[in-house]
């Protein structure tokens, strides 16, 4: 378990890279395993309905709603990569 000091630190690293603070948001606050995240497609992220896809382990599928503070940091990532 993070102490809120360190947990400040570490978001506060990756401030300066808008990839790298989305995902510390997803790994962190969301709690999803590092193994979810890498398997992140961009079809799977539906900005407009604030969701996201994740693969579990065998074929199993799980949509969650993001909350503002999750999926805000995507917009400058998805403006520079199209």
């Amino acid at each position: 378990m993070l102490q809120p000091d360190e947990f400040q630190r570490i978001v506060g690293a990756a401030r300066g890279n808008p990839r790298d603070f989305a995902l510390l948001q997803l790994l962190l606050q969301a709690g999803f395993r590092v193994s979810e995240i890498i398997a992140i497609r961009l079809y799977e992220l539906d900005l407009e309905h604030s969701t996201l896809t994740i693969h579990r382990k065998g074929s199993r599928k799980r949509t969650i709603p993001l909350e503002k503070k999750h999926s805000m940091p995507y917009n400058p990532i998805l403006r520079r990569d199209l």
